[in-house]
C-alpha cells in the first residue's frame, strides 16, 4: 500500500491495513500492489479520496423584518473548496445575545437553501446564527444577525 505508484517494501497479504496520508486537504489517491509467492506484481489497484478536514468559511447573514411576528433570514458568502457545502444550520435565541455556537440555541432550520422565514411571537429583539456543514461533516463558527421587532 502506498500514495505513491511505486513501491518497495511489499507486507503480508491482509484484508485490511492503514496508510497515513498527511495533514493536507485535497485529492489522494492510494495504490496497493500485490506480489505473489514467485515474485510477480501486478498491476497496481488504485482509488481515490478527499481529505477534507478544515471548517468551510463564514459568509454573512441578514434579518429582515416580514410581518410583526416574521423574520426573513437569508445567507450568502459560505464556501468550502475541498468538499463543498452540503447543508446549513440555523439556530435562534431570544433577546440580543446570538448562540454562541450552532450547537446551543433552538435548531429552526437545517437544510441547502439559503434562505428562512421564522415565526416569532411578535415585538421583541431575536438573535440568529447560521452555520455551513460541509460534506465531510465539518461545520463553520457562523455568522450572526440580531434584529428588534416593533
Amino acid at each position: 500500500i502506498s500514495a505513491t505508484p511505486g513501491c518497495s517494501t511489499f507486507v503480508p497479504y491482509t484484508t485490511s491495513a492503514s496508510l497515513s496520508l498527511g495533514s493536507a486537504n485535497g485529492l489522494r489517491t492510494v495504490y496497493v500492489l500485490y506480489r505473489d509467492i514467485y515474485g510477480n506484481t501486478a498491476t497496481a489497484v488504485t482509488d481515490t479520496i478527499t481529505l477534507d478536514n478544515a471548517k468551510p468559511s463564514n459568509g454573512s447573514l441578514s434579518s429582515t423584518a416580514v410581518s410583526g411576528t416574521e423574520v426573513g433570514l437569508s445567507w450568502t458568502g459560505f464556501k468550502d473548496t475541498t468538499s463543498g457545502i452540503a447543508s446549513y444550520k440555523v439556530v435562534y435565541a431570544a433577546g440580543g445575545t446570538a448562540p454562541s455556537n450552532c450547537s446551543s440555541g433552538t435548531v429552526i432550520y437545517t437544510g441547502s437553501s439559503t434562505s428562512y422565514n421564522h415565526s416569532v411571537g411578535g415585538a421583541g429583539t431575536d438573535s440568529y446564527r447560521v452555520c455551513a456543514i460541509d460534506n465531510a461533516g465539518n461545520v463553520s463558527t457562523g455568522s450572526t444577525s440580531t434584529i428588534t421587532l416593533h
